[in-house]
């Protein structure tokens, strides 16, 4: 029986690119107003650089085209970009499958990679951090142990007193966000988002997931297959 049901963080439970999108238009209003640049050429310059996967140092990148690059300048606009509350990467089931998920008794958990406090005030902003019961940050544990190690998963198992089968994850990745989970007897579910990174990826099957799903609501039709029962809660 499923007692606990863990999500991925970008492109599972928000669209990542609409997320830096919105935090880079809010960069995009700060600059402009620090200078005589217009707002729609920078914001559609930062646009560029991030859509050319140069996204490490697109603030900076863009700053240093237009010539007015300097530290105290990148780091406010960072600032600006942590701060976005940008609600609008949400997906449109994020909020309903994580209320029913609670309405139902499910034990609801966040495991996520990335830097500990960016990673943490991005939950903050799109105002889901109140649904999950706890928030994982793989980096906790050292970056080497950021997904597809195991050790985060082998925490919340020992933390809980549970079994892999008693447990679900759901993520987009199948690059990192199945092969290990599997072994602990994890049960997953990949949602393929139309807007994601790896939404094409094909693997073989040691790194897929168990089942797949294309909307979020559909884990409840997963979770009771696996509970084998055929009534959608």
């Amino acid at each position: 029986m499923i007692k606990v049901i863990a999500f991925d963080l970008d492109d599972t439970l928000i669209s990542k690119r609409k997320y830096d999108y919105e935090c880079l238009e809010s960069v995009a209003t700060y600059v402009s107003t620090k200078s005589d640049l217009n707002f729609k050429e920078v914001y559609f310059s930062l646009l560029k650089e991030y859509d050319e996967l140069n996204r490490s140092h697109t603030v900076d990148t863009v700053l240093k085209k237009y010539g007015i690059f300097s530290e105290e300048l990148l780091k406010e606009a960072i600032k600006v970009y942590r701060n976005t509350k940008a609600r609008g990467c949400l997906y449109n089931d994020t909020i309903r499958t994580l209320e029913k998920a609670r309405k139902i008794g499910l034990l609801t958990l966040l495991i996520t990679d990335g830097k500990i406090k960016p990673q943490d005030k991005k939950i903050q902003n799109v105002g889901i951090k109140k649904y999950f019961s706890k928030v994982i940050f793989t980096y906790s544990f050292g970056e080497k142990r950021k997904k597809p190690d195991k050790t985060s998963f082998e925490q919340i198992l020992t933390e809980l007193t549970i079994n892999g089968n008693e447990m679900i994850y759901v993520g987009d990745n199948p690059y990192r966000d199945f092969i290990e989970v599997k072994k602990l007897g994890i049960h997953t579910i990949r949602i393929k988002r139309a807007d994601a990174q790896f939404r094409f990826a094909e693997l073989p099957r040691e790194y897929e997931a168990d089942q797949e799903v294309y909307v979020l609501d559909s884990v409840f039709e997963c979770m009771n297959r696996i509970n084998g029962s055929t009534e959608v809660r």
